[in-house]
């Protein structure tokens, strides 16, 4: 079946449609009333019918327009939080794990090593001793362990180094609940009371070498050694 051959049957169903349409009684009572009109009611009913005609024509189109343009907008919208995302995987997938914190005892002993380092003489360090890991900023089950570090008659300089030295023994380590109060017996100097307190950290486990092996690869090789079988049998 060609196009004239279409274009034909299409004027035909259309001819039987008008057919119907003009012999139902509707269609006699509106071309009456319509015949009754004055004339230049007649043009402005006929101006009317074709703008009608013409809205309905390119309703659909337009309309599909409008479909299209929404699609599009939703469409770069989820590209753009689909490539949001992927980088965001890919950022996380390359932070190194953080080192594990050290345990009460080890974080004692680097304590007093550092607090020697810092030519503190010993009538300054009172006591550093491990204790209980709760604090009034890190939750105890976030913890694995503190130490409680009290130190007496320390200058200004010296609390920024005792403080600044510890805060960076590991990065598992956080230097928090600092006490500061002066010296009765020497003006101008403080005592000091802080934790020092390890964090739990938790452990991510990088996927093996054969799993990152690439998926087409995989297939590759199955479909090789696939192959490979009915030489194996013929040869037999």
């Amino acid at each position: 079946m060609n196009y004239k051959e279409l274009i034909s049957q299409l004027q035909e169903r259309l001819k039987i449609i008008w057919d119907k349409i003009q012999e139902s009684s509707a269609y006699q009572q509106a071309l009456e009333k319509y015949e009754d009109q004055s004339p230049n009611s007649q043009k402005i009913i006929q101006i009317g019918i074709v703008f009608v005609a013409l809205l309905i024509m390119f309703m659909v189109p337009i309309s599909n327009l409008f479909s299209s343009f929404d699609s599009e907008l939703e469409f770069e919208a989820k590209r753009e939080l689909t490539r949001e995302l992927l980088k965001t995987s890919r950022d996380a997938s390359l932070v190194p794990n953080i080192p594990q914190a050290p345990d009460s005892q080890v974080l004692e002993s680097q304590i007093k090593n550092e607090l020697t380092n810092l030519n503190l003489i010993p009538e300054q360090i009172k006591s550093v001793q491990q204790t209980s890991a709760n604090s009034k900023l890190i939750p105890v089950e976030f913890s694995i362990g503190a130490v409680e570090v009290q130190l007496q008659n320390l200058n200004t300089r010296q609390i920024v180094d005792v403080a600044f030295q510890l805060s960076k023994l590991h990065p598992s380590v956080k230097f928090t609940d600092l006490t500061m109060e002066a010296s009765l017996d020497n003006p101008g100097y403080f005592h000091l009371l802080a934790k020092v307190i390890s964090l739990k950290t938790p452990q991510m486990e990088m996927p093996r070498e054969e799993e990152q092996e690439n998926p087409r690869s995989k297939k590759k090789n199955n479909d090789e050694e696939s192959s490979d079988e009915p030489t194996a049998n013929s040869d037999e």
